[in-house]
């Protein structure tokens, strides 16, 4: 049985629709500025600051040497790690890190910090 013309309008119509507002999300600016680690270790003096870090690169999704295995990060994602995290630490000396189990997540937290997450 065929649907009405009016069902594929519709269907076309919030198809259409949702890659519109995709593409006008992805394209708003956000409405937090962007701060360097200075301005947030002043904040940091008065408030709690909490920093979200995503994984280095992912060993599944690149063609770079694996420092383990697939589930885990490049060994170009623990040198970047590496950096980030000795930038981090002339600025905070103390701070708690946090990771999920995922073995990507483990590593670079490991690798950023020096530390077991």
């Amino acid at each position: 049985m065929m649907k009405p013309r009016s069902s594929y309008s519709k269907t076309a119509f919030i198809l259409l629709f949702s890659v519109f507002l995709v593409a006008a999300v992805t394209k708003a600016k956000s409405s937090l500025p962007d701060i360097t680690l200075e301005q947030a270790k002043e904040i940091n003096a008065d408030n709690t600051v909490i920093f979200l870090f995503r994984h280095g690169e992912r060993c599944d999704r690149s063609d770079m040497p694996c420092y383990s295995d697939k589930s885990g990060i490049t060994i170009t994602g623990t040198e970047k790690a590496q950096q980030e995290g000795i930038k981090f630490a002339t600025i905070f000396s103390e701070y708690d890190i946090y990771s999920s189990n995922a073995v990507r997540t483990i590593q670079t937290a490991k690798f950023f910090s020096g530390k077991e997450p």
